[in-house]
């Protein structure tokens, strides 16, 4: 490097000597010695790029390792890594199950559409009027007047039929109850007896139901020789 400097300085005393003859030699030489140090001071377009990469911050300049990598695709997966799944779709897939319906019993069925019909599906019959069977049978009823024939009348809709089995089992046996006797209830329509539920003979006749166990009991003790409730 000093070997290259001394040839170029030699070169410009050479050039001096011949290029200036009235001035004096040494001047030319100092000119173009400090002029050519001028000129190789002066930064180039690389030399200002790396001064300004020195100049920013390390984050800016340059990626520190770890950031590069986290950014690499082919970097390890952390086995103790746990996704949280989210709870949005979670909660979508919960709402897309369709929870199953309840099988309800058929004759549970039958039994409530039963007992909202008081003449058990019998609407109506032809006559001038166009009555319902509950509203000739109810007009019937209460068209006798005397409280003797309506207890007498009621009774003989329904069947009194004894129990095969008269101990229901019960977990508390302090509450353990005793049925002998069970009750067929009918309605009379057309000459025939076609059975019924107690709620729809209640309804039809329009009587209180300690009414119509009174008249029962008084069947059942007539039937047994026991005097019955008045």
């Amino acid at each position: 490097m000093k070997l290259c400097r001394a040839n170029k300085i030699l070169r410009m005393c050479r050039n001096a000597q011949s290029n200036s003859k009235d001035s004096d030699p040494l001047q030319c030489i100092f000119e173009q010695v400090k002029a050519h140090e001028t000129f190789e001071n002066v930064p180039t377009n690389d030399d200002k790029a790396s001064s300004r990469n020195s100049s920013l911050p390390l984050s800016l300049s340059e990626s520190p390792p770890d950031i590069l990598n986290c950014l690499d695709d082919n970097s390890d997966i952390d086995p103790s890594y746990n996704p949280v799944e989210d709870s949005s779709s979670a909660s979508s897939d919960d709402n897309d199950i369709v929870p199953k319906k309840r099988k309800r019993n058929k004759s549970q069925l039958k039994n409530r559409e039963n007992e909202s019909n008081p003449v058990l599906g019998v609407i109506e019959i032809d006559s001038p009027a166009n009555e319902t069977h509950a509203t000739l049978m109810k007009r019937e009823y209460w068209a006798m007047g005397s409280h003797n024939k309506k207890v007498a009348y009621l009774p003989s809709l329904v069947n009194i039929v004894e129990m095969k089995v008269s101990k229901q089992k019960v977990a508390d046996e302090s509450k353990q109850k005793f049925r002998m006797l069970t009750y067929k209830y009918h309605l009379q329509i057309d000459g025939n007896l076609i059975p019924t539920y107690k709620s729809c003979f209640q309804k039809t006749f329009d009587e209180s139901s300690k009414f119509i166990t009174n008249a029962l009991l008084n069947k059942a003790a007539y039937t047994s020789g026991i005097s019955g409730i008045s």
